[in-house]
């Protein structure tokens, strides 16, 4: 599945205002438990499907969830670089583990089935983060906070998500962040930077903003006027708040307007 812009949508005027994902473990623990029932259910609906009885990646799913809830940087005695790197397989299995399961609901035919398990990998790996755990399989992640991302209107909870997409930022694995960007963890990086500058944007929050577009200048330089430029063009037709439009004309006259020759 290919990694969503997470820009604003605005056609759809009746869609909750509770969506956002409970970054708990045992949330995620109880959504697994529901899921798994769904995609049993789908599986045995599928007799003739050649699947694998999704309970084998579900209970090794369980597993994973539970040992990186049990285990913190510094925990069990050992090193605390043996630890990270526990951690770190810990998180990356479970990501992966979900992308399967939502690639197995989708070849049963529930595609809503696939995205309910894809949403479930941003939760995860925020918990991951939490406890010390480092990213290296972004693009599930990525996919997840752009659908959800795509689905909140209310600033208040798009200012939530932002938090939530710091968290996943930093806790992602330097290979990933240091790859170039035609590989698939380069561009699932870029990507997820330049999400966060869009979803800080719909926050109105000035201070979130600035930080966002600094590290949107820093590491995507490129992408920065096509960036600010949009940004400017959606503040036309848009009431923003004159801070957020300060802000905005600010960074589009520096990345935007041509500069003179003196």
């Amino acid at each position: 599945m290919p990694i969503e812009s997470l820009r604003s949508s605005n056609e759809s005027p009746e869609t909750p205002t509770s969506m956002l994902p409970a970054v708990e473990f045992i949330a995620v623990r109880d959504e697994v438990n529901r899921l798994a029932s769904l995609l049993r259910d789908a599986f045995d609906d599928a007799a003739d499907a050649d699947e694998t009885p999704p309970d084998v990646l579900v209970d090794a799913l369980t597993d994973a969830i539970d040992a990186v809830r049990c285990q913190s940087q510094g925990d069990q005695g050992g090193t605390d670089a043996g630890v990270n790197r526990q951690l770190a397989r810990l998180c990356n299995h479970g990501i992966d583990l979900l992308a399967r399961l939502s690639a197995q609901a989708g070849r049963l035919g529930r595609g809503d089935l696939a995205a309910d398990w894809e949403q479930l990998t941003l939760p995860y790996a925020c918990c991951a983060a939490r406890r010390g755990g480092e990213i290296g399989q972004l693009e599930p992640v990525a996919n997840a906070a752009a659908n959800l991302a795509s689905r909140l209107q209310d600033p208040r909870e798009l200012e939530v998500l932002h938090g939530m997409l710091d968290e996943i930022v930093q806790a992602v694995s330097p290979r990933v962040s240091e790859a170039a960007p035609p590989s698939e963890a380069g561009r699932a990086w870029r990507v997820l930077i330049l999400n966060r500058a869009i979803v800080a944007s719909r926050t109105l929050k000035p201070s979130l903003m600035q930080a966002a577009f600094d590290a949107l200048v820093e590491q995507m330089p490129d992408a920065a006027p096509d960036f600010f430029r949009e940004g400017m063009a959606q503040m036309q037709s848009l009431d923003y708040p004159a801070p957020v439009k300060d802000l905005l004309r600010r960074y589009y006259e520096t990345w935007c307007q041509p500069r003179q020759l003196h």
